[in-house]
């Protein structure tokens, strides 16, 4: 879903899990990460706040280029092809 939610090219506010920087996952630069409900709550009144909206066009935009560089059925389809050639030593 994170990256379906990038693909629209809204802003994500996404729970923050571990390794999501090696998804290219960047707080504030691609989506918004939170830790706690409090911080959520914080956090979506700032980036929900009048002003604001070129900040929020900015990070969807950024999530919407990570979802379509890296996110794709087509870029998971050659990682596939890779480990796999990895497993059958061809790497």
């Amino acid at each position: 879903r994170t990256f379906r939610a990038l693909g629209c090219g809204v802003l994500l506010l996404q729970k923050r899990f571990p390794l999501a920087s090696s998804h290219g996952l960047e707080s504030g630069v691609n989506c918004v990460m939170w830790d706690d409900p409090e911080e959520l709550a914080r956090l979506a009144a700032e980036w929900l706040s009048p002003g604001r909206e070129r900040d929020r066009a900015r990070v969807a935009a950024a999530g919407a280029a990570l979802a379509l560089e890296r996110h794709t059925w087509e870029a998971r389809t050659w990682e596939l092809a890779e480990v796999l050639a990895a497993l059958r030593g061809e790497g």
